[in-house]
């Protein structure tokens, strides 16, 4: 249904502004394709009835459209209001095998590349997108207080570029990294050492393997043992409660305690997000408590 039909007005052949319009069927009038057309759906079993929609009136103006009845666009795609309702045929129904190999060659060239209009950067620049080449590069990692100093494959936001950090740690990074905007990014060795864990190259691969495995091995487990860990069903994420270790990974990984007795029931626990922050890397439990709890697990079968 038409809600409402708004005429451009211009100044210097710029829009300014727009006027509302008395007449709502603007068929056989010309000059209106630049109007603006605001409109609701008309199927009863839209499921946004209210939804208000805007289009140019030049899409209603053309022949076989009408003003009558106006459909939006998911109920167009869905059910029988789908040109191609109930038509389940195939490219290889329509097409001989010859044909539709020249085709899908044809289509998997057309933007292959630098074929991609995508990737030009006056096509980014008209969708008003970052162009990522070494100068936007050095910006982003400046403004994260690092320090570019090589970039190491340019591809957009798979790019790869080495920085340093300001306590002068070197590390290969990617450009989204420096970009995400749930969490500040930070150096990597810098964390570490924060939580007291001073490692090598070689060393931080062997800790991120085993913080992998406790953490998947943490995540079976609060699965299987949700009504004991979390009795009353608090709600766990950002903002509100978070899944804790009592004896945290970093001290587990020191002591060389196995993944499976960091993971356990009895080392998890539910707390508020500032508890958790707060407590960070520190430990709720000795680690004669943690053994005594879970060294049944240690038991070969």
């Amino acid at each position: 249904m038409i809600k409402s039909i708004w005429k451009p007005i211009y100044s210097k052949s710029i829009v300014v502004h727009y006027d509302l319009f008395e007449n709502i069927n603007l068929t056989n009038v010309k000059g209106t394709t630049a109007f603006k057309v605001i409109w609701t759906c008309d199927n009863p079993n839209c499921k946004t009835p209210n939804e208000l929609h805007s289009i140019n009136a030049g899409h209603l103006t053309k022949p076989k459209m009408s003003f009558e009845t106006q459909i939006c666009r998911p109920c167009q795609l869905t059910g029988e209001g789908n040109g191609r309702y109930g038509d389940n045929r195939k490219w290889d129904d329509f097409f001989d095998e010859e044909k539709l190999g020249k085709m899908k060659k044809m289509f998997s060239e057309k933007w292959k590349g630098s074929k991609n209009p995508s990737i030009k950067d006056e096509v980014k620049i008209k969708k008003n997108q970052v162009i990522i080449n070494e100068s936007y590069l050095g910006k982003v990692t400046n403004e994260n207080n690092f320090q570019l100093l090589d970039v190491l494959v340019l591809n957009g936001k798979h790019s790869k570029i080495k920085v340093q950090c300001e306590n002068n740690h070197i590390s290969e990074k990617t450009y989204c990294n420096f970009v995400r905007k749930t969490k500040k990014f930070i150096c990597e060795k810098c964390f570490y050492e924060s939580i007291q864990l001073k490692l090598s190259d070689d060393e931080i691969k062997k800790w991120k393997q085993y913080d992998k495995i406790v953490r998947a091995l943490t995540a079976r487990n609060y699965r299987t043992y949700k009504e004991i860990i979390n009795p009353n069903n608090l709600p766990i994420g950002r903002g509100k409660h978070h899944l804790d270790h009592r004896f945290s990974i970093s001290e587990g990984y020191k002591k060389n305690i196995p993944p499976q007795i960091i993971s356990a029931k009895e080392n998890l626990e539910v707390i508020t997000e500032s508890e958790n922050c707060s407590k960070q890397e520190k430990c709720s439990i000795t680690y004669d408590e943690l053994i005594n709890k879970t060294q049944y697990l240690l038991i070969k079968k």
